[in-house]
């Protein structure tokens, strides 16, 4: 049954006798509640939670959507039940352009062959081989930020935070040789993700198609970007003996225990992208989101700070200290509950489904949101305090495992998630310790809700030495 069909089945099909409809907003004639999100979607998104429940009724022009806020729910679409959910929604098609078929905008047996070769690449066991790469781009932020102390700079944090992820992902994916490319690879996603962005809120889709302005410089920069990495793997392709010192090459070694076949060129060039956009943007929004409470939150920077000191000693941080390093992992944690960069995703019901009572039939999207999901006063207490503690064992052992799902969950879980929990841990042990750092920002920093959840105009700060 296709997408259509499926529309028009969620549209027309009566609710069930013993189950109704989910409330929600009344909508526009054509357009229906697309102006809530493209107006300010993080306050409507809690605002329809909190006025219409755990389970909110929309219409996105012809299409039937419902939001899910109870962690119970998100257990449902992403574990329990997950193939019933899949990711055949327009949202994801948006990304394709630029990600292909990799693993994050995949789905079926494609997904699970794709999943197959890349998850050894990040087992835990192999992680601490990438911890130098990550300490060393940690200590690179570390050298600009003392030179900025010294001089009375202001620095811009996003920015910093992109260079470390920037550099990180070249360093792993690519190896310590990494090509110059690899920082124009970097820079042209980020360039791409604004015409994403646009995308994902206009319902006309044959715009796309015309021979507008916006629309060849986004195919003339999808081509370039396309060529930089076509160009990297056909590289590495032709260099024997360097098969499995990055994650590339793990990537070009994997092969399918099934059939026996590795990766095709066009399918690692996907995956390649996917890690870019994956392992670079999200990460990098998750450290700056952790300083920008750090700067509002200066106790809670301070216990890290103390606690890093006392555990290093002013030496750089190792895999093996990390365990020791417990307040530093709370604040990052606690920043990525309040700012997920990651803060929407999207499912198609391929079957009908009852959540909280009321019919919720196939042909449905479905919007599961870590921005409104953290904040449910049910499972946080005081939910817009930044309150790193709150992870402590003894304070989250009872909490609902879906209350905090910043990587996803169930089988389509982040497979970067440890990579990313690994260099965020890292990179703030090397700085907290070392800096202490101001807002220079005016007036209030605003979450812009791009592809990604970043701060919106960069995050400008003073650099004190501790």
């Amino acid at each position: 049954m296709n997408r259509t069909r499926w529309m028009l089945r969620a549209t027309l099909r009566r609710p069930s006798r013993d189950r109704p409809r989910p409330p929600g907003p009344p909508g526009r004639l054509l357009l229906g509640n697309v102006h809530l999100l493209r107006e300010d979607p993080l306050g409507a998104l809690l605002e329809l939670r909190r006025r219409y429940g755990d389970v909110v009724r929309l219409r996105f022009g012809p299409m039937q959507v419902v939001l899910l806020a109870a962690p119970r729910d998100v257990q449902t679409v992403l574990l329990d039940r997950w193939k019933d959910f899949s990711k055949d929604t327009r949202g994801w098609e948006k990304l394709r352009p630029v990600l292909g078929d990799g693993l994050l905008t995949s789905d079926g047996p494609l997904w699970l062959r794709q999943r197959r070769l890349i998850q050894p690449g990040f087992d835990r066991r192999a992680l601490p081989d990438f911890a130098p790469a990550m300490v060393a781009a940690a200590r690179g932020v570390a050298e600009r930020w003392e030179t900025a102390a010294d001089r009375g700079e202001v620095v811009d944090v996003v920015s910093d935070m992109m260079d470390l992820a920037l550099r990180v992902v070249c360093d792993t994916l690519l190896g310590a040789e990494a090509p110059a490319e690899a920082q124009a690879v970097g820079r042209a996603m980020e360039t791409l993700q604004g015409e994403i962005n646009h995308r994902m809120f206009s319902l006309l889709d044959v715009v796309e198609r015309l021979p507008l302005p916006r629309n060849r410089r986004f195919a003339a920069e999808l081509q370039r970007l396309r060529g930089m990495v076509e160009t990297m793997v056909e590289s590495r392709r032709r260099q024997r003996g360097r098969t499995e010192e990055d994650l590339m090459g793990r990537l070009l070694a994997a092969t399918d225990e099934e059939s026996g076949e590795g990766m095709s060129d066009v399918q690692l060039r996907d995956e390649i992208m996917t890690l870019f956009l994956a392992g670079h943007e999200t990460t990098a929004n998750g450290l700056a989101w952790t300083f920008y409470e750090w700067m509002l939150h200066p106790e809670a920077a301070d216990h890290a700070a103390e606690e890093a000191a006392a555990v290093l000693g002013g030496r750089d941080p190792e895999v093996a200290d990390l365990e020791r390093l417990g307040a530093v992992l709370r604040s990052f944690q606690e920043g990525l509950r309040l700012h997920p960069p990651a803060w929407i995703s999207e499912r198609m019901a391929e079957v009908d489904a009852e959540f909280g009572g009321y019919d919720v039939p196939a042909g449905t999207m479905i919007l599961l949101s870590p921005w409104v999901t953290h904040r449910h006063p049910e499972h946080w207490e005081e939910p817009e305090r930044f309150d790193p503690e709150r992870f402590l064992p003894e304070r989250s052992g009872r909490r609902h495992r879906y209350a905090w799902f910043p990587f996803g969950g169930g089988p389509h879980v982040c497979v970067g998630r440890d990579f990313a929990l690994l260099e965020a841990h890292l990179a703030l042990s090397v700085l907290a310790p070392r800096f202490r750092l101001e807002p220079a920002w005016e007036g209030e920093v605003e979450a812009d809700a791009f592809v990604t959840l970043r701060p919106r105009g960069g995050l400008p700060a003073r650099v004190h030495r501790r």
